[in-house]
């Protein structure tokens, strides 16, 4: 029924109603589903302020679901009216992001609440809720310029990207013509930089950002406000080379996660990008010069990290190979063959010595020499990490609301113990406890013989409770009679030391001391004075 804004909905058990549930029916047999309440929609309706002779029926309101469209279209579009008012009704109960773009690029597309962000917080619809969302939407600045490419180069299959300042990825990206000419529109008033690329990265042409070179950091800043075209330099591009080679391992897998990287002498990235699923890779558009190739398969690990030609990670960056890059050439058979790493394996509890579960455990070199590897704990505590070289590594776990743990169990990072690995070889570190580590003091005994004075004395010790014939008992001395055994337990937030003495027993001698006299000796020699 629309006539109440009831929702239509599929019949299920589950609470959050986003599946239906297959019903069983046997025939001449009734079946009972039991009550079921239905959900009334939610309404968003509001008015929309356009630049001057811009129509608003160029214009849409997009509604998201934070969980992503479903079987029902969680997800909502609707064209503003003319004079930019609108009303969007029945909408589904939910967290939603709201969002208004162009169809035209007569406006820059703008998140409900306002934000700097392409995405603003999520807006909860609740049922039969009118939600009031306006919005104030600005004229598009735009930039306009020209590459110019070495000869025979066709740059139509060129990118112009601008980024805005302070945000990640690319924010709007402009085609380039044949002739090199290009438009980044639909931009908000902010300050961008500006990236060429080659989408198919099979004419050796080196990236440039505008006003810079091939890094981010040497790019010129461009100020732009809304409604403004800005023209800027022509660009001219650098012509490259390419590297190209295969991925390949002991075992048969998908190589896509495998990044092979570019580096400088001093082992900064200059290029980077992963191998297809069959372990191919080509890098084009790298400046001509001589650098080193890693290969690094990225989380979940199993493959050590690489140099080229197939030295590992712990060899050194030093001890690669130089790969001369050419321009306008392939350098061409730069493979790897990647081998299995080392893996260390262990249980993290937490302060109550239960499995402390979804906690990152890293992995880290000494020195920083080698890469970082990391895993998550499971429901039982359990981590594995895979994928390291020969080297020694601080193991360490970074929960969100504790502090970090190092191996053996110190949160001081001063009194870590390094793990030494071997590639290839798996190592197991046990448990990794919160708790904190507690040597038990000795009970001590005093045994008279014969006396009624004999008594045994309990110490006292931080995290360490001690108990006789079961029963816990205080610190202090105690009459000592019969065979007594005292056992020691740590309490919550502490774990017993490995190899640490937890039991003592003494039996005293009894009071009065029984004793058997030994015999009396008599020497009789005849009419001796030796008798």
């Amino acid at each position: 029924s629309y006539a109440k804004q009831i929702m239509p909905q599929y019949y299920t058990t589950l609470q959050s109603g986003q599946f239906p549930e297959n019903i069983s029916i046997k025939a001449g047999v009734d079946s009972t589903i039991g009550q079921y309440r239905l959900a009334q929609g939610a309404h968003v309706k509001g008015s929309v302020t356009l630049p001057p002779g811009v129509d608003g029926s160029k214009v849409f309101l997009s509604v998201q679901s934070v969980e992503g469209a479903n079987m029902y279209g969680y997800e909502y579009e609707k064209n503003l009216n003319s004079d930019g008012t609108y009303s969007l009704q029945h909408v589904y109960p939910g967290q939603y992001w709201i969002r208004f773009e162009s169809r035209d690029g007569g406006v820059v597309g703008e998140p409900y609440p306002d934000s700097a962000s392409w995405r603003s917080e999520p807006v909860s619809l609740a049922e039969s809720e009118v939600v009031q969302a306006d919005a104030t939407l600005d004229a598009p600045a735009v930039l306009k310029g020209k590459i110019i490419a070495p000869s025979g180069v066709d740059v139509s299959r060129f990118y112009a990207q601008a980024h805005r300042i302070g945000e990640i990825g690319v924010t709007a990206t402009g085609y380039v013509a044949k002739d090199g000419n290009y438009t980044i529109g639909g931009l908000r008033s902010g300050t961008y930089e500006v990236r060429f690329t080659d989408h198919d990265r099979m004419n050796h042409i080196v990236d440039r950002w505008y006003g810079g070179d091939g890094r981010r950091a040497s790019a010129e800043p461009l100020i732009v406000t809304a409604g403004e075209t800005v023209g800027l330099r022509d660009s001219t591009l650098e012509m490259g080379g390419s590297i190209r080679g295969t991925v390949s391992s002991s075992r048969i897998q998908a190589y896509d996660r495998v990044a092979v990287n570019v580096l400088s002498n001093d082992g900064s990235v200059v290029f980077s990008e992963n191998a297809d699923q069959n372990g191919i890779f080509i890098l084009g558009g790298i400046s001509p010069g001589s650098y080193k190739v890693s290969f690094d398969e990225s989380t979940p690990t199993e493959f050590e990290k690489q140099y080229y030609p197939k030295l590992p990670e712990s060899k050194g960056l030093q001890a690669a190979g130089e790969v001369t890059v050419v321009a306008g050439s392939y350098t061409s058979n730069i493979d790897a063959k990647l081998l299995e790493g080392a893996s260390l394996t262990g249980q993290l509890l937490d302060r109550t010595g239960l499995p402390f579960t979804d906690v990152l455990i890293e992995a880290a070199h000494k020195d920083g020499a080698l890469v970082t590897r990391t895993a998550t704990t499971d429901n039982q505590g359990r981590f594995s990490i895979s994928g390291l070289s020969s080297g020694e590594y601080v193991v360490s776990a970074k929960p969100v609301a504790d502090d970090p743990l190092y191996f053996p169990g110190t949160t001081s990072s001063g009194e870590a113990t390094t793990v030494e690995t071997t590639s290839g070889q798996p190592k197991d570190l046990g448990v990794l406890s919160y708790q904190k580590k507690v040597i038990p003091a000795p009970v001590t005994f005093k045994d008279e013989k014969g006396t009624e004075d004999d008594f045994y004395v309990i110490p006292s010790t931080t995290g360490v409770e001690y108990l006789v014939s079961g029963n816990v008992v205080a610190t202090g001395t105690y009459a000592g009679s019969g065979t007594v055994t005292v056992t020691a337990q740590a309490l919550p937030a502490y774990v017993l030391a490995a190899g640490a003495e937890t039991e003592w027993a003494h039996e005293f001698k009894a009071t009065p001391l029984v004793v058997t006299p030994a015999a009396v000796t008599f020497t009789d020699v005849d009419g001796t004075k030796d008798d």
